[in-house]
């Protein structure tokens, strides 16, 4: 009981983060715009695409996750976004950038790409992986049929000789 109020306090932690970083870009996409380009790493065609589509993504991910609905898919997506975030940051200090990071704020109240940034999202990261895992879990626990022990699918399956209701050879 406890581990699952820790997972939903993470889950929703995380979903509100991704929905409050996405309601700034969206409502300054050109500020938005600026702080991707900055970063220098693509033509700006791709910059301007990423930023338009991005914010949109961050706030459906982060629905995702606070309504739990599409948590697996909507974990999997911010683990992969966390990543990218991860390698532009670290690329913008190893190349000496002194750029805004783009990550909550955008324009003149956005805070610097710095180690600080990094450790957040390594963080965030981490909370992203161990949500995505926990719903990777949890599909393939199935209740025994007697009301017992949790079983995997496998298990289930050589218990009862059936899986998803259908006589299994």
């Amino acid at each position: 009981m406890r581990r699952q109020l820790w997972y939903r306090l993470v889950r929703m932690a995380l979903g509100a983060i991704f929905v409050y970083a996405a309601l700034g870009k969206i409502a300054d996409p050109s500020s938005f715009l600026r702080d991707v380009d900055n970063y220098r790493l693509l033509p700006f065609f791709a910059s301007s695409l990423i930023a338009t589509v991005l914010p949109w993504l961050e706030l459906l991910c982060g629905l995702g996750l606070i309504l739990g609905r599409w948590a697996r898919g909507s974990a999997m997506l911010v683990t992969a976004m966390l990543l990218v975030f991860l390698v532009a940051i670290v690329s913008a200090l190893v190349r000496g950038l002194d750029i805004s990071c783009g990550c909550f704020a955008v324009g003149s109240q956005a805070s610097r790409v710095s180690m600080m940034r990094v450790l957040e999202d390594i963080g965030m990261l981490a909370a992203a992986l161990w949500v995505w895992w926990r719903e990777e879990r949890r599909r393939e626990l199935v209740a025994a049929p007697s009301g017992g022990r949790w079983l995997s699918a496998r298990e289930q399956t050589a218990w009862t000789g059936r899986r998803n209701g259908v006589r299994w050879q």
